[in-house]
């Protein structure tokens, strides 16, 4: 069977700063500049998936996609990415650190035959990151 891939953008609005817990303000401020402090990003998230072409010439089940990609993605709309995700502070919530997590969101979850390949984060227009597992 022939096989395809389709590409789904989403997009959320998150705010998120860069700090160590284990520093002062102000080498937090040295270290990091002014994304030491909270700043919001209007994010876009691209996910790609793979899969055998069916009898109807589908890929993927296009609805139940896009409501696992409201469940997951759709959700972090408006949220404090450094409490919601990357609470531990091991972490810094960096554009690639959030595809990375948005992979482990997805991966085990997207509707079967279909199966991830691909998650692009862009947090803005000159800056976005690739996960492909």
């Amino acid at each position: 069977m022939a096989e395809a891939a389709l590409e789904r953008t989403v997009g959320f609005r998150a705010h998120h700063h860069y700090r160590r817990s284990d520093w002062s303000d102000g080498r937090n401020r040295e270290a990091f500049g002014a994304v030491a402090a909270p700043h919001a990003h209007d994010y876009v998230v691209t996910v790609s998936v793979r899969g055998e072409i069916d009898m109807h010439g589908f890929a993927v089940d296009l609805v139940a996609l896009d409501a696992l990609l409201a469940e997951r993605i759709g959700a972090l709309d408006g949220s404090d990415l450094n409490q919601r995700i990357f609470s531990d502070g091991r972490v810094q919530p960096t554009t690639e650190a959030l595809a990375r997590w948005i992979w482990g969101e997805l991966v085990d979850r997207v509707p079967r035959p279909a199966r991830l390949a691909r998650v692009r984060v862009a947090e803005s227009g000159t800056l976005a990151a690739e996960y492909a597992g």
